[in-house]
């Protein structure tokens, strides 16, 4: 997912007008230091929260939660007791040593307090049960009561799609996802849409009760899903899940061309293109502050991003995108080239200025009266184009930008 410049800059910002100086670490995450507790800080979902919205208070509240850790930690087990659960998280997160299971291939079940009013989830560790005085097996049979509690407390909503009846959790608990695992779920459903169901949580607040006769609607509730799993903060899982009187198990997953390939992180560019580049390549702004990327193991390298949006009156013809691309091609002595999903690129470099540049410009529909553009350009000094990382990365980017994605703004 990634963590956007600007977003990175407004909680480094808001964290040095607090006197605090966190630590970047490798892979993208903060340590904070609060008190004589490290915190191991992660941006993603707050960044995505943030570029939806441009709502700074977002990342102000969040540093908030953050400097007063030490308040939202419960101080004894009675404290606790009531506000323990278990929820659901995504599975590649790097969760320490917080208490958790392996509920999926993508999803993870951790051991969390939520704080009243339930704005801030924390993560229990083996040393906060520790100064709680109770052990890993009563904190999770509470949670796991817990949770039925507030799957009893929430309404089962049910609507139809294409003629098949599906239920809704009516809930605003960050908790509505982590309610499928609930142990109480069959009374809830069964009497409403049978038993066994199938069920899909693409993010943290949306989930979606299927019966067992609900599979031929699987198709549309597929693109749901990944659309759901690609666009909102705190995204989850793109699995469909089973639950019988076996338990809650993942029987498949809806395939999201936005899942990055292994070693690769997604990158959403002014939320309306994503694309993917390695793990370790970092985010900064140049002197217009606008977005760049780099890989932080060299230096004199980056990657530019332009895009557009173009819109239509009317339905745009399938060869547009190329169309779009023909004077560059001519001007650059280079040939359109076809891309898959109806897009189309030219592919050229040039010399300026002490660097080498390849850029791409991509083409191709958004929707079916809009399209996007979007140029890259990947900057290597002259002196070491010839050098293997520098091949390399060139490289990685020529397979990697054919996978590139527009996607349609929720605001346009």
């Amino acid at each position: 997912m990634g963590v956007s410049a600007r977003a990175r800059q407004v909680f480094l910002d808001e964290m040095t007008r607090r006197g605090v100086a966190p630590v970047e670490r490798n892979d993208g995450a903060f340590e904070v230091l609060v008190g004589e507790t490290k915190i191991t800080v992660q941006l993603e979902n707050k960044s995505r929260e943030f570029d939806e919205t441009g709502d700074e208070s977002i990342l102000i509240r969040f540093v908030d939660a953050i400097l007063t850790y030490d308040d939202v930690v419960p101080r004894s087990w009675e404290q606790a007791k009531p506000r323990i659960y278990l929820a659901v998280e995504p599975a590649d997160h790097d969760f320490g040593d917080a208490c958790r299971q392996d509920a999926s291939e993508q999803v993870a079940l951790v051991l969390v307090y939520i704080s009243d009013p339930g704005e801030h989830i924390v993560w229990l560790t083996p040393p906060l049960l520790k100064r709680l005085s109770v052990s890993r097996e009563l904190a999770e049979a509470h949670a796991e009561s817990n949770l039925a509690r507030l799957l009893d407390q929430t309404p089962l909503e049910t609507t139809r799609a294409d003629g098949h009846l599906f239920g809704l959790l009516a809930t605003h608990s960050p908790l509505k996802a982590s309610l499928i695992f609930a142990n109480n779920l069959r009374p809830k459903v069964e009497p409403i849409l049978g038993w066994p169901i199938f069920a899909v949580i693409p993010s943290r607040d949306f989930a979606y009760l299927l019966p067992e006769s609900s599979q031929a609607i699987f198709g549309n509730i597929g693109k749901v899903v990944v659309s759901e799993y690609s666009r909102r903060g705190y995204p989850i899982s793109t699995e469909v899940f089973r639950i019988d009187d076996e338990g809650t198990r993942a029987v498949g997953a809806f395939q999201s061309p936005l899942t990055p390939p292994k070693g690769m992180k997604a990158i959403s560019h002014d939320l309306m293109l994503t694309f993917f580049l390695p793990l370790e390549w970092e985010e900064d702004t140049n002197e217009n502050d606008e977005a760049v990327y780099f890989d932080p193991t060299d230096e004199d390298n980056y990657l530019s991003v332009a895009t557009q949006l173009f819109a239509s009156s009317c339905d745009i013809p399938d060869d547009q995108p190329r169309r779009c691309l023909e004077s560059v091609a001519e001007k650059e002595g280079v040939e359109v080239e076809d891309w898959p999903g109806g897009r189309a690129a030219v592919h050229y470099r040039t010399d300026d200025d002490g660097l080498r540049v390849w850029t791409w410009a991509l083409c191709g529909p958004v929707s079916p009266r809009k399209l996007g553009l979007a140029v890259f350009s990947h900057h290597e000094s002259l002196e070491k184009v010839e050098t293997e990382s520098a091949q390399r990365r060139v490289t990685m980017l020529a397979d990697m930008l054919p996978r590139s994605l527009f996607l349609e703004r929720e605001d346009e």
